[in-house]
């Protein structure tokens, strides 16, 4: 890191040439991320019925999982959530889910949807075990670039069946979370 030199003004203030802020900003920008969080949590069943090739929004949320986020809108009733500046976000998805046809799914998919622009991210397939009537899913350290055309965006958990068909789909409990990884800060 370059310590800059400084001068005092009549004042006794002390000032900086453009060049040496400019250097100051550079550093911080190569230095530090901001920090960012956030994320809501659904602890109540929501039934969706047959989950097939169409996606569907994991809704009915609960509450937000921190008192105070901070770059990460924590939407509930939304049910998603919104981010307030640029970055890369690493999200994380966890998901209880319940069926019935337990001879019948196979590969239940989940993905990430910008509902604001109905940009689809792309689905991650859990493979589902024969004879088991559901599923536990953890992705974690889903890395999404935030641009300045998305901040604010509401962003959704959705999930189908693209291959098989999966009865009586219950989400049981579910968490949807984000944490700030790296800044989109530039000096333009």
């Amino acid at each position: 890191m370059v310590i800059p030199t400084y001068f005092a003004t009549s004042d006794g203030a002390i000032a900086y040439t453009d060049q040496e802020v400019e250097k100051l900003q550079q550093t911080a920008i190569a230095n530090f991320t901001q920090a960012g969080y956030g994320g809501i949590i659904k602890t109540t069943d929501t039934n969706y019925g047959t989950i097939g090739a169409t996606w569907v929004t994991v809704d009915n949320w609960d509450e937000a999982s921190v008192l105070q986020s901070k770059g990460v809108g924590q939407n509930v009733a939304g049910s998603g959530l919104q981010f307030t500046r640029q970055g890369i976000f690493s999200i994380s998805i966890a998901l209880s889910v319940s069926f019935t046809d337990v001879n019948q799914g196979r590969v239940f998919s989940v993905r990430l949807f910008n509902s604001t622009d109905a940009a689809p991210g792309v689905a991650t397939d859990i493979f589902v075990g024969r004879n088991q009537a559901g599923v536990n899913i953890a992705i974690p350290g889903l890395l999404v670039e935030i641009g300045a055309p998305q901040i604010n965006d509401l962003f959704w958990i959705q999930i189908a069946g693209l291959v098989d068909t999966f009865a009586d789909t219950t989400v049981i409990q579910a968490s949807f979370t984000a944490v700030q990884v790296s800044s989109a800060i530039t000096l333009d």
